[in-house]
């Protein structure tokens, strides 16, 4: 064989070793950082359980920075009552639903605006024998608090809508987000702070977007920022702003 090409794989060999090494360093420092992270979770939610609050729930790993939005108010919002049409025959949920999902395609949405629609609820209240059927508005998969369409309909069809929409722009912004640990212990703090003797199970932890200030029809427009919103089974729902 000759010089060189048993010199070309010497040096070939060389850089997969070196490439190998690299790799072994990386994925080690990436255990160290990953073992560090769940102590500090670990610990975190040992001290939260020592003050009478535990977490059932896992805890999500946000985006370490998030835009600030703009809202724009729906000119459609506010409830409507729906005159019903002959023919209509809704004898389940799954029927509900479908009616539901065919009158949002008839409406004047907006789809480029990053936002859609998910139902968070969908219930059927067999006393009155009606269905309501709530959709929540995502930006993006994080869901805009106070945003949403509710619908209530009966066996001939959906009687009522109740419709406080916003569409969502970036407005070139960006903040940092603070972790799911640390808004648990702001939250620990102020629970603390109201009832020092609460014992409570935490449900759900996520990231919404909110606004300040609650929602009125002659609002046109407002910001939202990245919030913690923090749901328990004995107290009401805690909001605790996301960014540092």
């Amino acid at each position: 064989m000759e010089w060189s090409k048993i010199k070309n794989i010497l040096i070939g060999a060389l850089i997969l070793t070196n490439l190998l090494f690299i790799g072994l360093i990386i994925y080690s420092q990436f255990k160290e950082s990953a073992a560090a992270d769940f102590d500090y979770t670990k610990e975190i939610l040992n001290n939260l359980s020592r003050n009478g609050i535990t977490v059932n729930t896992e805890l999500p790993q946000p985006e370490k920075d998030m835009p600030i939005l703009t809202l724009y108010y729906d000119s459609e919002n506010g409830t409507e009552t729906i005159t019903l049409q002959a023919g209509t025959d809704i004898s389940n949920r799954k029927q509900a639903e479908k009616a539901t999902s065919e009158y949002l395609d008839s409406l004047n949405i907006k789809t480029d605006s990053g936002c859609s629609l998910k139902i968070g609820r969908s219930e059927y209240d067999a006393e009155k024998n009606l269905y309501y059927i709530n959709y929540d508005n995502y930006y993006n998969d994080y869901q805009i608090e106070n945003s949403y369409i509710h619908f209530t309909v009966s066996a001939s069809g959906i009687i009522s809508v109740d419709r406080q929409l916003a569409y969502a722009e970036e407005n070139g912004s960006r903040q940092e987000i603070i972790s799911p640990e640390t808004a648990l212990l702001k939250y620990m703090n102020r629970l603390k702070t109201e009832d020092p003797e609460a014992d409570i199970s935490i449900c759900d932890i996520s990231i919404v977007y909110m606004v300040d200030s609650p929602y009125s029809g002659n609002i046109t427009s407002d910001t939202a920022f990245p919030t913690w919103k923090i749901e328990s089974d004995s107290k009401e729902t805690v909001y605790i702003p996301a960014y540092k």
